[in-house]
């Protein structure tokens, strides 16, 4: 097996020196785009000038190439492309519906059956309070807590998939908008 270069590994998988050889790489490519834009600014009359000999379409032609080789380099961001992110996204949708959702199925009936208990066993509370003729309000107040919360935990599963859903939809529409604005500048 041929050993990957460092830019074709996922991050988890680099050593010590690959890693600082990415960062320094991003570092490198922070302070060019720095130093460009103080470059920029600094001879923005002298290039102001330069530019007047220029033709319209040789400055558009310049504008594309940077456009295209930006979007080049925005592909594999962080070294992971983006059809790789849509990809990890509805992974973990499956995964979430696979793993999570039964989990948490199983837990919010354990907790529904346990505040049942609860429940019942305030109400033999009640009952036995009112055979006395004693009124005790702290009973009546959890009671009326128990049931709220049985309640919320009954929502829980479908609050869950609801999240799931929405959050891996927002997640690939991103991943996909931003993949077809990506191509569409490498490709002009």
């Amino acid at each position: 097996m041929s050993q990957q270069s460092a830019s074709q590994q996922h991050p988890e998988n680099l050593s010590p020196a690959e890693e600082r050889k990415l960062m320094g790489r991003r570092a490198l490519i922070a302070a060019a785009g720095l130093g460009i834009v103080g470059i920029g600014v600094a001879e923005a009359p002298n290039i102001l000038g330069a530019a007047g000999h220029l033709t319209e379409q040789e400055l558009q032609n310049a504008i594309n190439a940077g456009r295209k080789a930006l979007a080049n380099e925005l592909v594999n961001l962080e070294t992971i492309p983006v059809d790789v992110a849509v990809d990890v996204a509805n992974i973990t949708h499956f995964a979430v519906n696979l793993f999570v959702i039964p989990i948490v199925d199983i837990l919010s009936g354990i907790t529904q059956v346990t505040l049942d208990v609860a429940s019942f066993a305030v109400e033999k509370a009640q009952g036995f309070s009112q055979l006395l003729g004693i009124d005790i309000t702290a009973l009546k107040t959890l009671d009326g807590i128990l049931k709220q919360w049985k309640t919320n935990v009954a929502l829980f599963p479908a609050t869950v998939q609801s999240l799931n859903n929405v959050d891996t939809k927002a997640a690939t529409t991103y991943l996909e908008a931003l993949k077809a604005k990506l191509h569409a500048e490498a490709s002009k």
